[in-house]
């Protein structure tokens, strides 16, 4: 039976919670170590060109050499990105989930000791902060991942959050699974357009 997308969440938080930020990895710092136990796998995840986020997890930790900063080793868990390059990743377990986050399942091929591996494709959503001239600060939490590009430097985006700010210039984040909540901390909302998936919002509305 397929696991449903909130108990797939719900493990990864269970497990990520459980690590030390000491195996908290960054995309740039290539290898971190070399397997101990059991034979060693290879994933490598290929990119056509169109920006493709997902995330895996492995029942062994995992390891990675030349990813690029879009990509992120939390110990068993990954979160990355493919475009026209290539990640490679290594561990000694067993493949347990492999999901799209962002993107088409149909602009990668991912393969697990050279053979094909099926993905499955999260379904995502498209937050616009809207700004009209005051500064507002806001936040929100999201059950799945959340990303963004051509930020600002007062806007911070984390795993799951996001601490945001606009005035003259418009905020666009991508998110995956559901918006857990939604809060202005500074500033009015009438000074600011929340707009998901296309269509104008509040921010009650958005606080689940």
């Amino acid at each position: 039976m397929e696991e449903s997308s909130s108990s797939r969440y719900v493990s990864r938080r269970a497990l990520l919670k459980g690590l030390s930020a000491a195996t908290v990895v960054g995309g740039t710092t290539g290898a971190v170590s070399a397997a101990s136990d059991g034979d060693e796998r290879e994933l490598v995840v290929e990119g056509t060109g169109p920006v493709t986020r997902f995330e895996f997890e492995a029942s062994s930790e995992v390891w990675g050499s030349d990813l690029e900063s879009t990509d992120t080793i939390y110990g068993y868990a990954v979160e990355g990105q493919v475009s026209t390059q290539d990640d490679v990743y290594t561990f000694t377990g067993e493949l347990d989930s492999f999901t799209v986050t962002m993107g088409s399942a149909d602009d990668i091929r991912v393969t697990l000791d050279g053979e094909e591996v099926a993905v499955t494709e999260e379904e995502t959503h498209v937050l616009e902060v809207r700004g009209t001239g005051p500064v507002t600060r806001f936040e929100f939490a999201v059950s799945g991942s959340v990303w963004a590009s051509d930020l600002e430097d007062t806007d911070t985006v984390r795993l799951h959050s996001v601490e945001g700010q606009v005035s003259t210039l418009d905020d666009t984040y991508h998110y995956s699974g559901r918006m857990n909540n939604f809060e202005i901390t500074e500033g009015s909302e009438d000074d600011i357009v929340l707009v998901l998936d296309g269509e104008e919002t509040t921010a009650a509305e958005l606080d689940g």
